[in-house]
């Protein structure tokens, strides 16, 4: 019934927002910290790098599951990484995979490209409206100023109720 495809979906769905925020976790945390480097050219570079390079990994791990899927008839768990660290017929073999199945490697190097240039056009443009010496909003001079004691306290809580909801969804999974 349609009810029951939509029940289906919606478990899907919720398996891959998991895997997602299980993948990017380290960057999440990175970014929920209550804490005045935040706001730092080289810790921003640190998120950055660690956005793409996660996203590069997960993009490349699904480009390889689309092929390898026609072979096994399931999509890649665990188990296939156990075989990958047993032997070295991975390393013998990826020259040929790579050379027969090119246009995965094509489909990942377009796809990583696409998010980081997807992630420039959404930036946050941190150095007009964050005070870098105190780590908070500047007061745009708009109605509401901010008040610094409230912010810490909302990045406080923002990242208390992350890390319940995580603990929460991990005794869910297990």
């Amino acid at each position: 019934t349609s009810f029951e495809l939509i029940k289906v979906f919606l478990h899907g769905l919720r398996f891959d927002i998991s895997a997602i925020v299980y993948f990017h976790i380290v960057f999440i945390v990175l970014h929920l910290l209550p804490v005045r480097q935040r706001v730092l050219p080289g810790y921003q570079a640190l998120l950055k790098t660690l956005f793409h390079l996660m996203n590069s990994i997960m993009i490349f791990a699904n480009c390889t599951d689309m092929e390898y899927f026609k072979f096994i008839m399931k999509r890649t768990t665990a188990d296939v990484l156990s075989l990958i660290t047993v032997g070295d017929d991975v390393i013998k073999t990826f020259p040929l995979l790579l050379m027969d199945f090119w246009y995965l490697a094509f489909a990942w190097i377009l796809l990583t490209f696409f998010g980081i240039f997807l992630y420039r056009k959404t930036i946050f443009n941190a150095h007009k409206t964050i005070d870098r010496t105190s780590g908070f909003i500047k007061d745009t001079g708009q109605p509401g100023k901010k008040n610094p004691k409230m912010e810490l306290l909302i990045q406080s809580v923002l990242f208390l109720v992350f890390i319940i909801l995580f603990a929460i969804d991990r005794k869910s999974v297990v």
